[in-house]
Parts: C-alpha cells; structure tokens; sequence
C-alpha cells in the first residue's frame, strides 16, 4: 500500500519521475556540469591561441609593411628643417611665407607627405577624419568630410600647394587640415601626449607614427 501511494503521488523508488523523466541524482548533475566547463575551457583557450597567432601574423605583415613604406618615403632631421625623400618641410608658420620659387619643392613634399599618411592609415586600419585627393604629387588638396552637416554639399578643396591666382587662405587650412589629420592619427595610436606642445612641423608627427610602430610606443625618437 505504501508503494502504491508513493506512485499516486509522484515518487518513483525505481528513479524514475511521476512524468516518466529520469531523476538524476545531485552528484551526476555536478559531474556534468563540471564537464561541460571543462568543454567551455579548452574551447576558449584554443579560440585564445588562434586569436593570438592571427595578432602576431597580422603584426608582422604590417612590420614588413611599414618597413617597405619607410624605403619609399625616407624622412630625416636636417640642421633647420625636416626632411622627405630629401625635399624639406619646413614649419607651418614659415611654410605660409614661402617664397613662390620654392613652390614646386615644397608641394612635391607636402605631396609626399600626403601619401604616407594615406598609407599609414591602410596599413594600420587608421579612419581618417580628412579626404586625402590626388596623393602623391605636386597638386594633392584635402576635403573636410565633416565640414558640412548638409550631405547634398560636397566638401570644399584646400590645395596642398600654393601659388598666383591661389587664395593663400586656402593653402592655410589645407596645411592645419594636414596636421589635424596627423595628430589624430597619433592619437588614435596612443601617441599623443596632451602634455607636450603641440609639433608646428608635420614631418616630425608623420616620423614619430613610423618609429613608434617600428621601434613601440615605449621607444623615444
């Protein structure tokens, strides 16, 4: 009598439950789970190691990279000025009083310069906040996508060069729009100390970004 009671009422002293469900004991549902957190374990560990291998792949595709990119585009520290493939860029405060005879150089330069920073960016995956046009020559100008909230006006041109019948203002904000460009690329790199003034020549941004990603962010120039 007491077993059929037992029955009516749910319990099952063969294990099993009043629904035909298996009971499972308090020892084998912690087994079980212990399983599968060892399953859990090993699974992220392995994911770890592959997510590791790609960093250190990726990292070295792009040390390769940079190296190359240093090749092409050489920048070295003059006695007054810094350097690009051996054409000088000099501050942005003189570069706005140069004489026009120099135009060509210091546009092929600035030209130059543009390049680097485009490339650097496709190398390290760097959005940047300007439109670079025509990189790597005498006539490369910027455009400020975020100039205008209106997306039916497109961005105005600011040449990267100078010349007659160019208004100067123009050439101005091309180069603050440079250098923008280049500190939020150190920025976004970790490089920018807010501590230290703020470099006038753009050269000397663009070779820090190349020697910190070479050398590492600990290494000074």
């Amino acid at each position: 009598e007491r077993l059929e009671r037992e029955r009516r009422e749910g319990g099952a002293p063969d294990g099993r439950g009043g629904a035909g469900r298996p009971a499972w004991g308090g020892q084998e549902q912690l087994e079980a789970l212990q399983e599968r957190q060892r399953q859990a374990a090993a699974n992220v560990a392995t994911s770890r190691c592959s997510l590791q291998l790609l960093w250190r792949q990726l990292r070295c595709r792009q040390m390769r990279m940079l190296h190359e990119v240093s090749q092409v585009y050489p920048i070295e520290k003059c006695e007054k000025c810094w350097a690009i493939r051996g054409f000088c860029i000099v501050s942005i405060d003189s570069l706005s009083h140069q004489d026009l005879r120099e135009e060509e150089n210091v546009s092929t330069a600035l030209g130059f310069l543009a390049h680097l920073l485009v490339t650097l960016a496709g190398i390290l995956e760097v959005p940047l906040r300007i439109s670079v046009q025509q990189a790597g020559c005498s006539r490369s100008f910027l455009c400020d996508p975020h100039e205008s909230l209106d997306a039916s006006v497109p961005p105005r041109e600011f040449p990267l060069y100078y010349g007659r019948g160019l208004e100067k203002s123009r050439f101005e904000t091309a180069l603050r729009l440079l250098r923008d460009g280049l500190h939020q690329f150190l920025y976004s790199r970790g490089y920018f100390d807010e501590r230290r003034p703020s470099s006038s020549n753009l050269l000397e941004c663009a070779a820090l970004i190349v020697h910190k990603e070479m050398y590492g962010a600990e290494s000074s120039t």
